[in-house]
């Protein structure tokens, strides 16, 4: 997961890299608990 942070660190706060228009199709979102536990962890944005 650490390339995923450096590559967090490049985008804009104010982009989304089109995750808004992904989830506005998806009904539902399952995630394992391995990739879920981590997510508050994570810096919030918005």
């Amino acid at each position: 997961m650490d390339w995923l942070d450096a590559a967090h660190a490049t985008v804009p706060a104010s982009k989304d890299c089109g995750l808004g228009t992904f989830m506005a199709r998806v009904d539902v979102l399952l995630r394992g608990r391995h990739s879920f536990e981590p997510m508050p962890a994570f810096p919030k944005r918005r």
